[in-house]
């Protein structure tokens, strides 16, 4: 079978099955990938949803946190006068329109005590408790303080009020129907959380009530081509609705397109999201539900959204995905079969032109050459081959040339061996005289290495005559040297006690002008004490105003609420450190009334050291004059000395400079010893060398036989290459 046939045969093979297996798994796998896909981004869409209710639900939380934490500031620094913490409900609502009102409800006497003294006052009847609300009408806000005769106290302890406490945590309250005119209802909820102060009793609660209208914005717009999805609380109240917005504030279980409700309830109680395939009842068939928690924050309860998309929806990307799959593998397979027999023609016929230049080369002809009609690898090919034939031509060329000189060099060098053994028979002559030579010289380097032996021993017997008189006249001159210095360590001694008598005048002087300046410095530091005294009062009195000021902040960071608590910490720091700055400053006037009097003693013990340096500089000028006399003396001895130690030393140099000839006699003596030693070893190396050139001379003589006998064999081999370079042809 030809290579173009096997070739077609397994690129269609391997391409046909390549095709089936690739088909069937876009069918089988990517078909349920794109499904997947799907169904990860509705879920993802759905807790997309969920995050913007979260987000808002948290500001809701934030804001009952914030009306609390201000209630418990205002609370802790006294200012309970029930008019900051209305301000705070009233500012909180201008800031988010989404919240119907803002409140807190306090127990009875909780907040300042006053409940029973304020039942006539009109803003406070019937119960005279303070329970601040600011809330929204006819498009204002609107403030009160107390129930302002309100009939129905109870109202305003429901459950918004009841479950915070019972439960002892922040609670969301199910979603309920506010009527806020004759003809209009609102869906709200409600965040509370429980007051408590220092020692965990209850004071009452803080809370938000929020409308829900927002939500169904949200819902509707996940609501197109079948999709639709709704919102449930966790009581099962329907919040927003996008196929009918009449259902909003009715029992999710009413209505069929809410679903399978056992697990929307799963949902709300386990806190995880679910997604599965259910056959619907209404026009839409069968339709695939995703349900994600809503989690409250700062609560425990959760709300449910979901999420229905029709499955006919949901998966006819899918479907629509197969079928072009189906025909694009169908096309693709016919183009590659076209492709596997255009490119197996493309590969045989070069292949044959290079089989027939192969043969050729193989008969002798190396001057073959194949036309190169690609650039792919069979082009490379031919190329390669062509670059082969001219190298192998080239080679065998050379190859007949380097034969043809070798032959001659195997001869020019087979007559030059020749040459050598005649040379190195003349060189083994000359080496026989040689060694005859230096035995001769050998003896006469021995007798007079003998003779010189003798005259070195007769100057080192009057080395040593000469060392023992200088050591003589060395003895008598360290003595006068002794003596001499003596002397001058005795002047040395005098000159250094003028010295110190010098500086000591000197220093006593210096130390009676520091003296009187130091009483100069002690009398302005006493004056200057004074100052301190000011500045001390000048520091007590701004820390009095200090610590106004810190009370002053307090008041104002109550004010804030917890946004304001760390600078109250702060105003509280600030006060306590007035304070302490304060009786600092009493201890630190004190302790100057006590430098200024040590001051003063300081002073009047200075000026009785000045009157004791002058007497001390009396007695030193004294000492000085009759050191003076005693140097001089002291100097004549010296001069005369060194006069008697010159003169030993001159006879000293003179035994030195005859010590130092026969040194000198007896080193050249030696010199002479070790050069006729060094003479003598020299003869036996030459002896040794001339001995070992002989018998390198050997060496080579047998090296230059050898050596002929491969310059004979590489005659013989050159003959034999030449005759085979000579079968191809030039």
């Amino acid at each position: 079978m030809k290579l173009r046939t096997k070739l077609f045969l397994a690129f269609a093979g391997i391409q046909a099955i390549t095709f089936v297996v690739l088909l069937a798994y876009n069918i089988g796998i990517t078909g349920e990938s794109l499904r997947r896909a799907l169904i990860d981004s509705g879920r993802e869409r759905a807790r997309a949803a969920v995050a913007q209710i979260e987000r808002r639900l948290t500001a809701t939380a934030q804001a009952a946190q914030d009306i609390a934490g201000s209630a418990m500031a205002l609370r802790r620094i006294g200012a309970t006068d029930r008019m900051g913490l209305p301000a705070v409900c009233s500012e909180t609502l201008s800031r988010n329109p989404d919240f119907f009102a803002a409140w807190a409800v306090f127990n009875h006497d909780a907040w300042d005590g006053k409940d029973d003294s304020m039942t006539s006052e009109p803003e406070y009847e019937p119960s005279g408790a303070f329970v601040p609300w600011a809330y929204r009408e006819d498009g204002a806000i609107r403030v009160q303080s107390g129930m302002q005769g309100d009939d129905d106290p109870d109202s305003y302890y429901g459950d918004f009020y009841k479950v915070p406490l019972e439960r002892n945590r922040a609670v969301y309250i199910e979603p309920y129907q506010e009527k806020i005119s004759d003809s209009e209802s609102v869906l709200m909820t409600t965040f509370s959380i429980p007051l408590y102060d220092e020692q965990n009793r209850a004071l009452g609660v803080a809370g938000v009530d929020l409308s829900l209208d927002f939500l169904n914005s949200l819902i509707d717009a996940e609501t197109s081509n079948g999709t639709f999805a709704m919102l449930v609380s966790s009581g099962g109240t329907i919040l927003a609705h996008g196929l009918q917005a009449s259902l909003v504030g009715q029992a999710a279980s009413e209505d069929a397109a809410a679903g399978d409700m056992q697990a929307v309830l799963r949902v709300i109680n386990s806190g995880s999201g679910e997604a599965f395939l259910e056959h619907s009842t209404t026009d839409a068939g069968n339709l695939f539900r995703i349900i994600e928690p809503v989690r409250l924050p700062g609560a425990q309860e959760r709300w449910a959204f979901i999420e229905s998309v029709p499955a006919s929806v949901l998966f006819a990307d899918r479907n629509a995905s197969v079928v072009a799959s189906l025909v694009i593998f169908a096309v693709a397979l016919g183009f590659a079969l076209v492709m596997v027999v255009l490119v197996s023609r493309g590969i045989t016929k070069p292949l044959l032109v290079l089989k027939l230049a192969f043969q050729r080369m193989e008969d002798g002809n190396l001057n073959e050459k194949v036309p190169v009609q690609s650039r792919d690898e069979i082009g490379e090919l031919a190329k390669g081959f062509n670059l082969f034939a001219a190298s192998l031509h080239s080679l065998v060329g050379s190859s007949r040339d380097a034969v043809v000189r070798l032959d001659e060099s195997c001869i020019s060098l087979s007559q030059a061996a020749g040459r050598t053994r005649g040379s190195v028979q003349a060189i083994r002559a000359d080496v026989d005289r040689a060694r005859s030579e230096v035995q001769s010289q050998m003896a006469c380097v021995e007798q007079a290495s003998v003779q010189t032996n003798g005259i070195v021993s007769s100057i080192n017997s009057l080395g040593a005559v000469i060392t023992r008189q200088n050591a003589s006249i060395a003895e008598a001159s360290s003595s006068v040297e002794e003596m001499v210095g003596n002397i001058q360590a005795l002047a040395s001694n005098s000159d250094a006690v003028v010295r110190e008598m010098t500086g000591l005048g000197d220093s006593s002087a210096t130390g009676k002008a520091t003296l009187e300046a130091v009483i100069d410095g002690v009398k302005k530091v006493y004056a200057q004490s004074a100052d301190l005294s000011a500045a001390n009062k000048a520091i007590a009195e701004v820390a009095a105003k200090t610590n106004l000021l810190a009370m002053n902040a307090a008041i104002e960071a109550a004010h804030a609420g917890d946004v304001g608590a760390g600078f109250a910490v702060v105003a509280d720091e600030i006060r306590a450190l007035a304070d302490s700055t304060r009786g600092q400053s009493k201890t630190i006037a004190t302790r100057i009334a006590d430098i200024r009097a040590a001051i003063e003693t300081a002073r009047a013990a200075s000026e009785r050291a000045g009157l004791s340096f002058d007497d001390i500089l009396a007695h030193i000028d004294r000492i000085s004059r009759l050191e003076t006399e005693s140097h001089q003396a002291i100097g004549e001895q010296r001069t005369g000395g060194q006069l008697v130690l010159r003169a030993l030393q001159e006879m000293q140099d003179a035994a030195a400079s005859v010590e130092a000839a026969g040194t000198e006699m007896a080193t050249a003596g030696s010199e002479v010893s070790s050069v006729m030693g060094r003479l003598s070893n020299a003869s036996s190396a030459v002896a040794r060398v001339a001995a070992s050139i002989a018998d390198g001379v050997d060496a080579i003589d047998t090296d230059v036989t050898s050596e002929m006998e491969a310059i004979h064999d590489n005659e013989q081999l050159a003959g034999v290459l030449k005759g085979e370079i000579g079968r191809f042809a030039n």
